[in-house]
């Protein structure tokens, strides 16, 4: 056998080829962002410096429905990028988000307006929740509530700290990642240079050619830039929210490999039955002598007769903060009623059956004869926000009570899902309509047709461009009277005033395509022709 003085070489070389070969085989831990999450990351620091300039809502209507669509395409964007698939579950919360969001155009209450946006961020909480399968495919399954709590309130806040590791690209190598992380370090050069840029336009703003020129290019003041600043450092606490719920809603999905998140039960079922229902017993018995005790001035609601001195406004209030005051105490006894009494190993538990019924009985009881007097109210005084929201909560309270207690015999009713989808439904009917401009057409409707004695128009300033229609409706029909009394004179001069008053509030308020608002601009249309006084300016 013959020995070539290379063959020892070639040993060492493949010897060496071969351990950069098992080297190369070892897996390497890779980091759990993406090219993709890097690149949201910024583009959620831009998302938020929009929502920050879009807000309020109550002023920008068409910008904030703008910015809502903007942020569900983003998110959306997101999702499909993950590679997550859109169940029937996702796709119905999704298109509540465009949907209920067109509230900000069709109405003009700023009260709704807030509780509307409210209630889209948590409708978005729950559809990122629910799009990355944290809580099964049914549409409200087993520990619903846990999941929606965990969704708005846990998620958003352990998740804010996501966002900082992810500004830098930690994958994406070849062409693509270059130009990413070229764009992206362009991005933070230019944001390093607001402040000071700024500064410096500032410091050579004493020259009047040089502010000349600004002006020409950028029309800019030191107010603005202020304003910018400030947004700019709101919108980056809101991308830290953005992008903290998107990518751990995916971080979450990808640990439990796409399996939702187990329900965690509270100790639960502990307290024996007759403790409990020794605690019960009194008060359902403080509730029977209490209705028997005021039997003649409930049934009074029902009657339309009002009882010795008390007024319709006291009769009415009376009856709903007692409303409120038994629900609250009510709702709060049956959920835990419910939830830490012993169960049975019968198939019908009697005592938890009966001892929820009456509990939702009585409940409806008080709410009957509280509906009963509001109407009686509304009747005789007409409509206002408050007996609205009144009105609209106790029909509310009405339904879940029902629906509560037809489940203690219905056992396939799924009532968690079906108060759930009232809520929703409820929801929509005062939030999608102007209830402003209901409340001024239901006012004079009954004023015109005799079913109230008078009409409170100096009021109706307050719906602003909601109630001018229903207003020049009375001014036009006032004006045809040909012979008007002396009440008709004095209620026309009150509307023309109230509409020149409502002019002058829509004169100064801001006036850009993000402002836009359906009623707003009816209303200005509608009352081009009136006339404005110095008597009407000061009082606006």
């Amino acid at each position: 056998m013959s020995y070539e003085p290379n063959e020892d070489i070639r040993r060492k070389d493949h010897g060496a080829n071969a351990a950069e070969q098992a080297a190369t085989d070892i897996p390497q831990a890779q980091s759990p962002y993406s090219k993709y999450d890097t690149l949201f990351a910024w583009l959620s620091v831009l998302m938020g410096f929009l929502l920050a300039r879009a807000l309020p809502v109550t002023q920008n209507t068409l910008g904030g429905t703008l910015m809502i669509c903007l942020f569900f395409a983003f998110a959306l964007t997101y999702v499909k990028l993950s590679g997550m698939k859109l169940n029937a579950k996702a796709v119905l919360f999704g298109a509540m988000i465009p949907l209920f969001s067109l509230g900000f155009l069709t109405g003009a209450n700023r009260v709704i307006h807030r509780f509307l946006l409210l209630f889209i961020i948590c409708v978005l909480l729950y559809w990122t929740y629910t799009v990355f399968n944290l809580n099964g495919r049914k549409m409200f399954g087993e520990g619903f509530v846990r999941h929606a709590l965990t969704a708005i309130f846990v998620t958003p806040i352990i998740s804010v700290i996501y966002i900082f590791p992810a500004f830098a690209v930690k994958d994406g190598e070849g062409r693509g990642g270059r130009i990413l992380r070229t764009a992206i370090r362009i991005l933070i050069g230019l944001c390093c240079a607001v402040i000071p840029t700024a500064v410096i336009i500032l410091l050579l703003s004493y020259d009047k050619g040089f502010v000349s020129l600004i002006d020409k290019i950028f029309s800019f003041s030191f107010e603005d830039i202020i304003e910018c600043m400030g947004d700019l450092f709101l919108g980056s606490i809101f991308a830290m929210f953005i992008f903290g719920v998107l990518f751990g809603s995916k971080r979450r999905n990808r640990q439990s490999n796409g399996e939702p998140d187990a329900v965690k039960r509270a100790p639960c079922h502990v307290i024996p039955r007759s403790a409990i229902c020794a605690t019960v017993t009194p008060i359902l018995l403080v509730y029977v002598v209490f209705f028997i005790s005021q039997w003649d001035y409930y049934v009074s609601a029902f009657t339309r007769v009002l009882p010795d001195e008390l007024t319709y406004a006291e009769y009415a209030r009376s009856g709903f903060f007692q409303l409120c005051g038994v629900c609250a105490i009510n709702a709060v006894m049956l959920l835990l009623f419910n939830l830490l009494i012993k169960r049975t190993e019968k198939k019908h538990d009697i005592l938890r059956i009966v001892y929820s019924s009456l509990i939702s009985v009585f409940s409806l009881i008080l709410a009957a004869t509280a509906l009963s007097k509001m109407m009686l109210y509304i009747d005789c005084f007409g409509l206002t926000r408050k007996r609205v929201y009144a009105t609209w909560l106790i029909l509310l309270l009405c339904v879940a009570f029902v629906v509560v207690l037809l489940g203690q015999f219905i056992k396939r009713l799924p009532t968690v899902p079906v108060l759930a989808v009232t809520f929703i439904l409820f929801f929509a009917l005062i939030s999608l309509p102007n209830v402003d401009a209901m409340i001024a057409s239901y006012n004079i409707d009954a004023y015109r047709s005799g079913r109230i004695d008078m009409v409170d128009v100096v009021s109706m300033q307050d719906y602003g461009a909601s109630a001018v229609p229903s207003l020049m409706e009375l001014k036009e029909d006032l004006e045809k009277k040909e012979n008007p009394s002396d009440e008709e004179k004095a209620l026309l001069g009150r509307t023309n005033s109230t509409l020149s008053s409502i002019k002058v509030q829509l004169e100064a308020r801001p006036d850009n395509v993000f402002t836009f608002n359906f009623y707003v601009r009816r209303a200005k249309v509608l009352l081009e022709d009136i006339q404005v006084s110095a008597s009407d300016v000061s009082y606006a």
